[in-house]
């Protein structure tokens, strides 16, 4: 009997971020704070985090991190107290994440500066840890939406760009261009019950490895002033972790769709 499909959420999403998130969310309800004003804050918990890392911070570093954790998801369940999001909600909410990636590597080159006592080789390897994560986080946003069966609505976001002006617009362009290669990376699954029982074990590692997972071990080697070691798990571990679950996952994939052509 196929086992149920996975909850597609990383573990600290699941047991420490979405909790703590439901309960700002019922806060704010009532307010007029608005879910795009709770994706700023959680930008700027990110960039924060950068701040603190490049001034030598330990422990605020990591409670910068779980904010901007937090607050990322309640940015997404404020709106579907209030009835849903909007497609330029969802385009907005990485706006956060990007203020956040930005920040957080910027305060990482600083730190791995010193460490290494070299501007190049610091800078080289918060970029090369800042490339990892972006990896890690496309790969887990791909596999999830193929696992969970979802796609984009391309006519509707259309819509939201002819009804838009300013940075809405551009900003919704950014969001079709990702829709669209995500679009055309697709792959026909013929069953989609076996796809997603014989793929499971991969997408447990995509999810054991993604981005929360990459700022959490970065709030725990921060707050005992250990960034770089983050720098390294990520570079090291992390990377063969990937390209591992990556390979794995296109083998299992070609099978099932072989297997139903």
């Amino acid at each position: 009997m196929p086992r149920r499909p996975l909850v597609l959420d990383e573990l600290v999403d699941r047991l420490v971020s979405r909790p703590l998130a439901k309960i700002i969310a019922a806060v704010l309800a009532p307010t007029p704070v608005t879910p795009n004003q709770v994706t700023l804050v959680s930008g700027a918990c990110g960039v924060t985090a950068g701040v603190l890392l490049a001034l030598g911070a330990t422990w605020p570093v990591a409670l910068a991190l779980l904010g901007f954790l937090v607050f990322d998801c309640a940015d997404g369940q404020l709106a579907r107290r209030r009835g849903g999001g909007s497609i330029y909600g969802r385009a907005f909410d990485g706006v956060g994440d990007y203020l956040t990636g930005l920040g957080v590597h910027v305060g990482l080159g600083f730190v791995m500066s010193h460490a290494l006592q070299s501007v190049v080789a610091g800078v080289a390897a918060s970029v090369l840890a800042g490339a990892a994560l972006v990896w890690a986080s496309g790969l887990l946003d791909r596999y999830k939406r193929r696992y969970g069966g979802s796609r984009d609505d391309l006519a509707e976001i259309e819509a939201a760009i002819a009804a838009a002006k300013g940075f809405p617009r551009w900003l919704l362009k950014r969001f079709r261009a990702y829709a669209l290669r995500l679009e055309a990376d697709a792959v026909a699954i013929p069953d989609p019950d076996a796809y997603r029982e014989k793929t499971r074990d991969a997408m447990c590692l995509f999810l054991a490895g993604g981005p929360t997972t990459h700022y959490t071990l970065l709030a725990i080697a921060s707050a005992f002033g250990l960034a770089p070691w983050y720098v390294a798990l990520a570079l090291g571990p992390g990377a063969l972790l990937t390209f591992a679950t990556l390979r794995m996952q296109r083998r299992l994939e070609q099978g099932v769709v072989e297997a139903g052509a």
